[in-house]
């Protein structure tokens, strides 16, 4: 038995529902295309996959999808285990992960309700389709960001984390 975030005694299950892992990349692809609606589209040349600027470009997004999966694949193991043990940082008055609601990495659920170990799986998932989507590069996931994203995440954000850092 376990508290949930009202205080309220619960039993906690690990069973998952056998979904499409699909679904959890779309949580992250579905905030990627909010982005690119508003931004202004650049045409498509003959010979621009040639092009050096075309080619540096493709290279960082793919070098994107080969270093990020190990971050978000530890704490994907890592979040289970704080799940486990009710992980939570000291509560002091007055403390600012207590003032945003940062304090337990012990949640299972977002703000919106959406599994945290869903939206991790989708980060590691966009991570491997790189070369098929880069869709990490559109929404600044990238060594400078890992650490936030996995820390906003795991403490419940949601979709707000890639909006913040973005």
């Amino acid at each position: 038995m376990v508290e949930d975030e009202n205080g309220k005694k619960t039993s906690r299950s690990m069973h998952m529902l056998h979904a499409s892992i699909d679904g959890d990349t779309r949580l992250i692809t579905d905030i990627s295309k909010d982005f690119e609606s508003g931004l202004k589209k650049n045409p498509l040349h003959p010979y621009d996959a040639y092009m050096l600027r075309k080619q540096c470009s493709s290279k960082e997004a793919f070098a994107t999808g080969k270093f990020g999966i190990g971050p978000f694949a530890l704490n994907n193991n890592n979040h289970i285990l704080t799940m486990l043990y009710n992980v939570k940082f000291k509560e002091e008055k007055g403390s600012i992960l207590t003032r945003l609601n940062m304090n337990r990495l012990d949640r299972s659920k977002d703000i919106d309700g959406r599994s945290i170990l869903s939206w991790i799986s989708g980060l590691i998932n966009i991570h491997v389709d790189a070369a098929k989507d880069p869709v990490a590069d559109k929404v600044n996931i990238g060594k400078y960001t890992y650490n936030l994203i996995n820390l906003m995440i795991r403490t419940g954000f949601g979709k707000r984390t890639l909006w913040f850092t973005s």
